[in-house]
């Protein structure tokens, strides 16, 4: 399993993923993940095996 830094190219990934587990009116933004990763962006991190994404991890 690979692991690295979350990236502006996993924001859609990361939003649907959002909404199945934290179905709210106000659902995370690519805004919101910029604010969150803006200077820490190894605080957020994706493990993926077989080029599929399996885990997403917040810091």
């Amino acid at each position: 399993m690979d692991a690295y830094a979350i990236t502006k190219e996993d924001y859609p990934t990361l939003m649907e993923l959002d909404k199945k587990v934290y179905p709210t009116d106000d659902p995370v933004t690519p805004e919101i993940f910029d604010q969150w990763f803006a200077n820490n962006p190894e605080f957020g991190i994706i493990f993926k095996e077989s080029h599929t994404h399996t885990q997403a991890m917040q810091l």
